[in-house]
């Protein structure tokens, strides 16, 4: 999950890439880390990925908006399960991270 959360650092600092090419880039990452063969992965993978979003929500605002942008995308177009998505709104409010009222809609 760290070389996650370097690769999307990284991918920000790309001058070059406009907001929804950013964006488009990190659908594809949290596609990747989410898909997993077993139930245990996944949950795995969740807990790697709320604690680096909550890392972003401290470190870097403007990063962790893009990231939850796509995730709402995703789930709206269905590639990312509610049940998955409920998982990390619920962790991401257990460590105290203010989560948009767009994602609590989308995924209740």
């Amino acid at each position: 999950m760290k070389e996650a959360a370097t690769l999307i650092e990284a991918f920000n600092l790309k001058p070059q890439l406009s907001p929804a090419e950013k964006i488009d880039g990190y659908k594809i990452l949290l596609e990747d880390i989410l898909t997993f063969d077993s139930k245990r992965k996944v949950f795995f993978a969740i807990i790697g990925l709320v604690s680096m979003l909550a890392y972003f929500f401290t470190a870097n605002l403007f990063i962790f908006g893009q990231v939850i942008l796509a995730l709402m995308s995703l789930i709206k177009d269905g590639k990312i399960y509610k049940g998955v998505a409920r998982t990390i709104v619920h962790m991401l409010r257990l460590k105290g991270v203010a989560v948009p009222e767009e994602l609590e809609e989308l995924v209740n």
